[in-house]
């Protein structure tokens, strides 16, 4: 293989991995998403239902909602901080 045809090579695997960092941010943010609207929906049952029994379990689901919640922008975070080293190291 001579040098050009290994470049080209190179820059489709680096392309390649780029485009699946921004496919899985852009699926990360869209599930956050749907999960504050969902948590935002539960808030709002809780505070119409007069159940106790009914009011424990949504309290529950708000609480998982917003634990999973934290953790998906701790992971969105980290694919930004991932993105933003990469471009800082080329760069220098």
């Amino acid at each position: 293989m001579d040098l050009k045809k290994l470049l080209d090579y190179v820059n489709t695997v680096l392309d390649a991995d780029r485009r699946q960092q921004l496919e899985e941010k852009d699926a990360l943010k869209k599930a956050l998403k749907k999960v504050k609207i969902k948590q935002k929906e539960l808030k709002e049952l809780l505070l119409t239902e007069t159940d106790e029994y009914s009011r424990q379990r949504l309290q529950e689901k708000i609480e998982i909602a917003r634990a999973q919640r934290k953790k998906g922008l701790a992971l969105l975070e980290k694919l930004i901080r991932k993105k933003n080293g990469k471009n800082k190291k080329a760069k220098k």
